[in-house]
């Protein structure tokens, strides 16, 4: 006992090399914040969260929110854990999709290979309880 999934559904591979731009902002001049891209690699993906690839940075920790783009379209994801990888710099993040518009969540279902979600999913994805 004790699991703390909250995944629904499982995660699949995308079917082909999808790179997400996926980034911190940082403070310029004052107090705006302007997003540091960085261009990462998408390893799975569910309707609830993925997993992404990216370099490491110092500005991105668990709870942060943080921009991620697909295929042109943006929405805002939150890290629920960051891994070291093999390689020197990469670290792997785990995000759950916070605020994700209508094009890009209908992309993310293209991906795991769902037509559309029933209205409890739809739901639990738009927040409502």
């Amino acid at each position: 006992m004790g699991s703390s999934n909250r995944r629904i559904g499982e995660r699949k591979p995308p079917p082909h090399l999808v790179q997400v731009e996926f980034g911190a902002p940082r403070l310029v001049g004052w107090l705006k914040k302007k997003p540091i891209p960085s261009i990462g690699r998408l390893l799975d993906v569910s309707v609830t969260g993925a997993s992404i690839e990216a370099y490491t940075s110092e500005r991105i920790r668990v709870g942060s929110r943080v921009r991620f783009v697909l295929d042109g379209m943006e929405g805002v994801v939150l890290v629920r854990r960051i891994r070291p990888t093999a390689l020197e710099g990469v670290s792997n993040y785990g995000v759950a999709f916070y605020d994700v518009p209508h094009d890009l969540t209908t992309r993310v279902h293209e991906l795991v290979g769902r037509d559309r979600p029933d209205t409890q999913l739809q739901q639990i994805w738009d927040g409502v309880s």
